[in-house]
């Protein structure tokens, strides 16, 4: 039996010690597969011209959300044939929208993170070939930990704008634990 060959484009350079999001869910998921071979690729790394690599019979594109908006990185020569956009943070800004909606059309498929924008994403591209994938979670990576309650409330994400350190400061003076 022959592999399939998956293409993910995902950089996980752009910010120093992160490492969540889809395309490192995508990565060890599809690596994993012994019917898969997945080739990782990162344009601002020189990946540029993925034609050096062979030929993939299916393109994944993981948008990386709201840290990396509007250009973080170099489009790639890619053949968009047999090819998916994973999008996240349409909801960010209008122009976070306007980018992601132009480079949904790039591509055969897309999947939205967020179901609200399912819709959104047909609507302005004009076909049905739009669904909700939601955000992953590595089980490995969060194992069940029987823990007695210490605090009152957590916050998962990252404190990159202005608006989650004042919602988080407000949340944090009404339920200081």
């Amino acid at each position: 039996m022959s592999k399939i060959r998956i293409c993910g484009l995902y950089d996980n350079t752009l910010v120093p010690g992160r490492n969540d999001g889809t395309g490192i869910y995508s990565n060890y998921n599809f690596k994993k597969r012994e019917d898969v071979d997945y080739v990782h690729l990162i344009p601002l790394n020189g990946d540029r011209n993925i034609q050096q690599y062979g030929q993939f019979d299916f393109y994944l594109w993981c948008d990386y959300g709201e840290d990396a908006f509007p250009s973080y990185m170099a489009d790639p020569v890619v053949a968009r044939k047999n090819s998916i956009y994973w999008v996240s943070d349409l909801h960010w800004s209008p122009e976070s929208a306007q980018y992601r909606i132009n480079k949904a059309k790039e591509f055969d498929v897309v999947a939205c993170h967020h179901q609200q924008h399912v819709q959104v994403m047909k609507d302005a591209l004009g076909h049905d070939r739009v669904f909700w994938l939601p955000f992953a979670v590595e089980p490995k990576a969060y194992p069940r930990v029987h823990a007695v309650k210490k605090y009152d409330w957590g916050f998962v994400g990252h404190l990159n704008t202005a608006h989650r350190i004042h919602l988080l400061d407000t949340l944090y003076k009404e339920i200081p634990n």
